[in-house]
């Protein structure tokens, strides 16, 4: 037992190293806010200074003069909303006060002040309230209609316009309260945050997996594609956002500012970053400068200086900034400034670039005085950032042994992965293309899912640890290869019973008498495919892992010996509805053709039941999965029939996290294009402009086959050219003429299925409409087909019923 309490030990000091040197520290004030007013804007700083470290404002409109706001008091935070400024005093012992001036009305207003006895972490201000985070309760000063008590303590706030999310210490997903109509009350997601920033109607946050997930207004732009932990800054504005990058401090932004300056000065690195309305600004790392862009200018310098952050006596998730600590003016006593929280330690910070010199703002007369800082400071962070490089690969040399040691330890036959709640929201890897159909194009890489060797340990592993870690409590058996090997009588063709997004699938039945389905990649694939089979592989595990509804196929466990990458899936004994749809033309066995004779597609409820079942699948995707999965590869073999002929979606090799903004597509990603040719969304496949609504146009298709019997892209009967059946059945569907392209090997619809017939075609129709606005959501395409299985259903009931009268 020695070795193994050591080994334990050893484990528990590494976690606890891990967590020191990754988490954001529980509490944060800002020392850069920006007033906007409907004739200004305002940027306002606290100042380095050993004594008072006061306000400093200026103004573009006003030619960036500068200007005090109570230079002989000392600040530790500001915040701003609603054309106010607020800022928390400092200089009276034990009372903390704010200070506060309206702008509207001209500039520098008079300051009123705000007392309580209160401890305050962290400010937030949204709309016309001021929010804190005191003894980690959130307490709104200015809220009175609202008594924001919610249970559990808080470790960080945000505050929009009509609502206040915080993170709490209990390790659920965020906390929200305010106005009850307000959307960021009713789609937070679920998952775990160490930040959060909200914008007027918007809040965006970076999970424990280091994403950026934004939720609550539809219309903010989406997040771009983005590696974990890339960020470990935020700022939310109107229209749009920006964030930090961890490994050299600059800015990304996305969305539709107006203005010409929306794009953030390129290099530039900044320490922190603000947002108001359409109006970005950022601490210079070279020079702490304040630099600012968006709105009505393009990039310029607001404030010659500005303390980059507050100061602190001890840095709880990194070291002080060189330059900032005794002796150098900017702090007092022994205080220090922190350099901002790295999320991700293993990465290499090189070092600032030098500063730029910024064009003056709109009638500016003289440039802005830079305070350049001295050769010995830049010396000294750079060997800080040393420093932290050297931290980081010994971090990586340690995980790199813990591997090796519990590779050793490892003996165990089977392992049972129980993981636990879902913590964080990694975003699905996008796929490559070795399964059935014409699949087209190779997405971009949106993970870290390449099985690329460093120091002779596979990154796959470390993704393969994070999805299961990851899996929303869902228990995953790891089958040994050679079990399956055996029960597939090494992976015979005569068990092979179809293909799917990376391999083959295999009937197999297990030693305890479970028949089980296997997909095991492609063996010869190699260079690309073998690089898109472990995406696919990796995105497949990581989509099922996390997800649980009747219309979704259930992953079962996995297989990782060597290099075998294998899935193990729930039999479903009826095969796919491909196989039904279009049979092969070759003589079936008996079993298929008896399945055949008593399947339910052979009458038309019973093909939208099966369209029901396999809406409800994609809409669980869409609407409840968190984060939001878009499949991008809905077709009919991919629509998985059990013995009770329930439909299953399944194949998620391609799947991806979807934009915030629900299903009604205002949201987007921008990625190249990837599917099967013939159920691909046009505007995806031209313009790489991915949405739930692209789901909705491959279902569309679906539905359309179901209806014509015809596939996706099939021969004309006349000319013998490849036609689409998008062309070939809408305009008789628009022309109310749908009797000329129903399936002819079903019987006619009956006059109580005529119309549901009808309106299910209609719907196809719209599923399938070039502009992807004038499609429904999945959640609208659920409840046309449960009204048109009703009509179906309930008129057959009433026969019966007078019959059994009838009868009697």
């Amino acid at each position: 037992m020695a070795p193994n309490n050591t080994l334990l030990s050893f484990y528990l000091l590494l976690f606890y190293l891990s967590l020191s040197s990754t988490l954001l520290p529980t509490s944060s004030l800002s020392t850069l806010a920006i007033v906007t007013t409907p004739n200004l804007t305002i940027v306002c700083a606290i100042q380095q200074s050993s004594e008072n470290q006061a306000i400093q404002c200026s103004s573009p409109q006003l030619n960036s003069t500068t200007f005090a706001l109570l230079p002989n008091v000392s600040f530790a935070g500001i915040v701003a909303a609603n054309s106010t400024l607020y800022a928390l005093r400092q200089d009276i012992p034990n009372i903390h006060s704010w200070e506060f001036w309206n702008f509207s009305g001209g500039t520098p207003p008079p300051p009123k002040r705000i007392s309580k006895n209160l401890t305050v972490l962290e400010l937030g201000a949204g709309g016309a309230r001021l929010c804190a985070l005191a003894n980690s309760w959130p307490i709104c000063l200015r809220w009175p209609e609202s008594d924001p008590r919610p249970t559990g303590i808080l470790s960080g706030i945000a505050v929009g316009e009509d609502f206040v999310c915080g993170i709490p210490e209990t390790g659920t997903q965020a906390r929200c309260f305010g106005r009850q109509d307000s959307r960021a009350l009713s789609t937070v997601p679920n998952v775990r945050f160490q930040l959060l920033v909200a914008g007027i109607r918007e809040i965006c946050g970076i999970t424990l997996a280091g994403m950026v997930v934004c939720w609550g207004d539809t219309t903010f732009p989406a997040v771009p594609v983005h590696e974990p932990f890339e960020f470990n800054g935020l700022a939310v504005g109107s229209n749009g956002g920006c964030a930090r990058r961890a490994q050299n401090g600059a800015v990304v932004c996305w969305g539709s500012q107006r203005g010409p300056g929306f794009e953030s000065p390129s290099d530039v690195r900044f320490i922190s970053i603000v947002a108001e309305g359409n109006v970005f600004c950022g601490v210079n790392e070279f020079n702490f400068s304040v630099v600012c862009w968006g709105g009505d200018f393009r990039t310029w310098q607001a404030l010659a200086q500005a303390l980059p952050a507050p100061c602190a006596e001890n840095c709880s998730c990194s070291k002080g900034l060189p330059g900032t600590g005794i002796g150098s003016g900017i702090c007092s006593g022994n205080r220090q400034v922190c350099e901002p929280c790295d999320l991700f330690r293993n990465q290499t910070t090189p070092a600032p670039k030098p500063s730029v010199n910024f064009p003056p703002p709109p009638q500016q007369n003289e440039n802005p005085t830079q305070t350049a800082r001295s050769g010995g400071g830049v010396s000294r962070r750079n060997v800080a950032y040393l420093a932290v490089g050297c931290t980081g690969m010994g971090i990586t040399l340690v995980s790199a042994l813990c591997v090796i040691l519990v590779r050793c330890y490892k003996g165990r036959r089977c392992q049972v992965h129980d993981s636990g709640p879902l913590d964080d929201a990694p975003r699905l890897p996008s796929a490559g293309t070795t399964g059935s159909g014409d699949r087209q194009g190779q997405p971009q890489r949106t993970g870290s899912a390449l099985s690329v060797k460093v120091h002779g340990i596979s990154r796959r592993t470390s993704r393969l640890s994070t999805i299961l870690s990851n899996s929303g409590g869902s228990k995953l058996e790891e089958f040994e290869f050679r079990a399956l090997e055996q029960a597939t009588e090494g992976f015979s063709e005569k068990h092979k019973i179809g293909s799917g997004g990376f391999g083959s699938v295999y009937r197999a039945m297990l030693e305890d008498g479970n028949v089980v389905a296997v997909k095991r990649a492609e063996a010869s694939a190699g260079g690309t495919g073998r690089v898109d089979n472990d995406r696919a592989f990796q995105s497949e595990l990581a989509a099922l892992s996390r997800l649980n509804h009747r219309n979704l196929v259930e992953l079962l466990g996995f297989c990782k010996h060597d290099n075998e990458r294998i899935l193990v899936y729930e039999h479903c004994r009826n095969g796919t509805l491909h196989d039904h749809l279009h049979p092969p033309d070759q003589a079936q066995t008996e079993a298929e053709a008896q399945a055949h004779l008593l399947s339910p597609l052979r009458t038309w409820p019973g093909r939208i039941r099966v369209a029901l079942d396999a809406a409800r699948g994609v809409h669980y995707l869409h609407a409840y999965a968190v984060p939001s999965i878009i499949h991008r590869d809905i077709k009919p073999s991919n629509i998985l029939l059990d013995s009770t002929w329930t439909a299953k979606v399944s194949d998620f090799g391609l799947s991806l996290m979807g934009p915030p903004g629900g299903e009604d597509g205002a949201s987007h990603l921008s990625i190249r294009a990837a599917g099967t040719v013939g159920y691909m969304d046009p505007s995806y496949y031209r313009l790489h402009r991915l949405t739930m609504k692209s789901d909705v146009y491959s279902f569309g298709v679906l539905l359309l086959e179901l209806l014509t019997g015809l596939r996706a892209i099939h021969k004309d009967h006349e000319t013998g050219a490849p036609t689409n059946v998008v062309d070939y059945a809408v305009p008789y569907i628009v022309a109310d003429e749908i009797h000329k392209v129903l399936d002819p090997r079903l019987p006619p619809p009956r006059p109580y299925e005529i119309e549901a017939v009808a309106y299910v075609g209609y719907m196809s129709a719209d599923c399938v409409s070039p502009d992807e606005k004038n499609r429904p959501s999945m959640g609208e395409v659920v409840a046309s087909l449960e009204r048109a299985l009703a009509a179906c259903l309930h008129p057959l009931e009433e026969v019966q019923e007078s019959e059994e009268v009838e009868a009697r």
